[in-house]
């Protein structure tokens, strides 16, 4: 599926429904977020994450480094 006038904002590609990784790190904390819905261009690969995703996957890695992980990998789920 893609997305009708929405054009990549690096490279002018189409964009189109997706998933992306993000990687937060804070001091010796580094988590991966995996698999977050995103917007992706089918030309040059950059992602566009929304607000509600964003927030979430943000309060997935807070969750990990508040606990102490050093290295951990997590999934989103909405």
């Amino acid at each position: 599926m893609t997305t009708n006038g929405i054009g990549c904002p690096l490279c002018k590609g189409r964009m189109s429904l997706g998933r992306t990784d993000v990687t937060f790190r804070r001091g010796r904390s580094v988590v991966v977020v995996e698999s977050i819905p995103a917007l992706v261009c089918e030309n040059c690969g950059e992602a566009s994450i929304d607000t509600a995703a964003s927030k979430a996957a943000y309060e997935i890695a807070e969750r990990e480094i508040a606990r102490g992980a050093a290295l951990e990998f997590c999934t989103y789920a909405a």
